[in-house]
């Protein structure tokens, strides 16, 4: 009885964090620890959470300053403590679950359903569309659930998830998976996945091979976007264009600087670069408050001076709490001290390609680890990293500790019967 309350709160937090209400996800990750911690955690587990540890306590002492926000600093203490609650919930759950397979299937099939309605979506609304952003309105703009189910399809053992289907039922849910995938159209979700492969396959490791795919791959990416490049499309292009526009628009969207007072009398621009221009305004409204800040941030509470009044959700708001370049938004509130240390936090993932272990079960885990390194990485240039509402880095990397885990204490059980 037990391990089916187990398998539930995992599915019921996984579908929490789908749902993108971050109070939602925060609540029932407090309520999944309470119920389910129990044991000790695990050394890996243990350095997470110390890093965490950190930046947290960096940005709680924003209330000492003056100008902080009472309900921004309560939205940061939400944002800024639940990667680690998820991550300690996930990890408690999964370790309590006797089937160790329990993580890999119930993603894939979930992934199943996702796709199945997403597609249905379009092909209800079909003649409401004529372009991408029409695909995108009608559908959905991502699913990172649908994402971490292909990757699983891609590099684990899914012999459980066949034993509820016949093998062309699934086949045919792995194609419409792959079709929904695509009618995405996220450049975010296209290139984590690349990223992920190649990481699980070890490419990215500091070796002769690992550089020199990554030195290829450079100059491939490079060739690709001048390619790209050539092709006269602009924001109002429709259809494949419209797409091509926004992989043309990506770098300028996160990194090009504009002139603010430019912004104040055009605001034409803006949306083009809105990514790098909330960074822009973090960055000096860092500088306009000197060193300290650059070193401790602004803390919780704070927001960023936009410089000029826009339209988010419906409101007229000139200042912000959260950004998208997830990096930037650590800097700001934590300093320049917490973003070292979540750079450590992803860098100690990828540290785990240095480990090598006898079961191959243990290896492929490790591999799943450091490829969530690279997503988490990624989507916090893009997407506020693990901070985003629907973040699931936090719970497969839970459930894949529980699993490490689990093996590691398996093996010594089983060498020292043998010694």
């Amino acid at each position: 009885m037990k391990v089916n309350i187990y398998k539930i709160l995992f599915i019921v937090l996984l579908l929490t964090l789908i749902s993108t209400k971050v109070e939602l996800s925060f609540a029932f990750a407090i309520v999944s620890l309470i119920i389910s911690a129990k044991d000790k955690v695990i050394r890996p587990v243990g350095v997470v959470l110390f890093l965490f540890l950190i930046i947290f306590s960096i940005g709680f002492f924003g209330f000492l300053r003056s100008d902080y926000s009472v309900g921004v600093y309560i939205k940061d203490l939400v944002y800024f403590s639940r990667p680690i609650l998820v991550i300690l919930a996930s990890y408690f759950l999964i370790k309590k679950i006797s089937d160790k397979s329990f993580l890999f299937t119930v993603v894939i099939l979930l992934g199943f359903a996702y796709s199945i309605t997403h597609i249905s979506m379009i092909l209800m609304n079909l003649n409401k569309i004529s372009n991408v952003t029409e695909v995108r309105t009608q559908g959905g703009r991502y699913n990172h659930l649908e994402l971490i189910a292909y990757i699983f399809i891609l590099t684990s053992n899914t012999g459980k998830v066949k034993l509820y289907l016949t093998k062309f039922t699934y086949n045919v849910f792995v194609v419409l998976l792959s079709i929904s995938f695509i009618l995405y159209f996220s450049r975010v979700m296209f290139v984590v996945l690349v990223l992920f492969i190649l990481a699980y396959k070890g490419y990215f490791r500091l070796t002769k091979k690992g550089l020199r795919l990554i030195f290829f791959g450079t100059i491939l990416l490079t060739s690709f976007m001048m390619i790209v490049n050539k092709f006269d499309v602009d924001s109002n292009s429709d259809g494949i264009e419209g797409f091509i526009f926004k992989i043309q628009n990506t770098y300028s969207e996160m990194f090009e600087s504009l002139d603010i007072e430019k912004i104040k009398r055009d605001k034409r621009d803006l949306w083009k670069h809105w990514r790098g221009y909330e960074a822009q305004s973090a960055i000096e409204t860092l500088n306009d408050k000197g060193y300290f800040s650059w070193a401790f941030g602004r803390g919780f509470g704070s927001t960023v001076d936009l410089g000029v009044e826009v339209r988010l959700a419906n409101e007229d708001v000139r200042y912000i709490p959260i950004l998208h370049n997830g990096f930037i938004y650590v800097l700001f509130k934590t300093g320049i001290v917490g973003l070292l240390v979540y750079m450590m936090y992803i860098i100690y993932l990828y540290s785990l390609y240095r480990l090598n272990s006898n079961s191959s079960i243990e290896f492929n885990i490790n591999r799943l680890i450091v490829g969530c390194a690279f997503y988490i990485a990624l989507s916090s240039l893009v997407v506020t990293g693990v901070f985003k509402p629907y973040d699931l880095s936090g719970i497969v990397l839970g459930a894949l500790f529980a699993l490490k885990n689990h093996y590691n204490e398996n093996r010594h059980i089983r060498n020292e019967r043998s010694a």
